[in-house]
């Protein structure tokens, strides 16, 4: 499934714009809070590059804030 596989930041591979590279990666999906019946796991992304956060709306932990660093937002200001 695919919202087991958590939330991924990528970002063109500078050698081949056309690929992408993993810079990023967390996962809000646990199979021990996993319930029967109910959708588990992030289930909407926000990404703010001026302020490095991405807002992740998650199903069993609310509202969770992930911050970036210069390689996430190579160019935004800190």
């Amino acid at each position: 499934m695919t919202a087991m596989r958590g939330s991924r930041v990528l970002r063109p591979d500078v050698g081949d714009p056309t690929t992408h590279v993993q810079v990023g990666y967390f996962n809000t999906w646990s199979a021990s809070n996993a319930t029967a019946g109910t959708y588990d796991g992030a289930f909407a992304l926000e990404v703010d590059p001026v302020t490095r956060r991405i807002y992740v709306a998650d199903g069993n932990r609310g509202l969770v804030i992930l911050e970036g660093d210069q390689v996430v937002f190579p160019l935004s200001s800190p």
